[in-house]
C-alpha cells in the first residue's frame, strides 16, 4: 500500500498560536536579505494570509525556512 501519512494543521498553527513567530520570522528574512524580495509586497502577501483575506499556501513559510536557513549556515547577501 501507498503512505498515507497525515495531515498537520498548519493553517490553523500559523494563523493561531505561531502567528507571531511566522510574521516575525518573515521580517528577520527580508531584514537579513532586503534585496531578495519585494518588502513591502511580501509583507504584504503574509499578512493577508496569517488574517485568512488569502488562502494558505506555503509561501509565508518558505519565506520563513530561507531565514532560517541563512541564519544557521551564516548566509549574508
Amino acid at each position: 500500500q501507498d503512505k498515507i501519512g497525515f495531515a498537520t494543521p498548519e493553517q490553523e498553527w500559523v494563523r493561531g498560536p505561531l502567528r507571531e513567530f511566522m510574521r516575525s520570522g518573515v521580517i528577520a528574512t527580508l531584514d537579513t536579505y532586503p534585496h531578495l524580495l519585494n518588502r513591502a509586497a511580501t509583507l504584504r502577501m503574509v499578512d493577508a494570509m496569517l488574517s485568512g483575506k488569502r488562502t494558505f499556501d506555503a509561501s509565508a513559510w518558505r519565506i520563513l525556512m530561507i531565514g532560517i536557513w541563512g541564519q544557521r549556515f551564516g548566509l549574508t547577501m
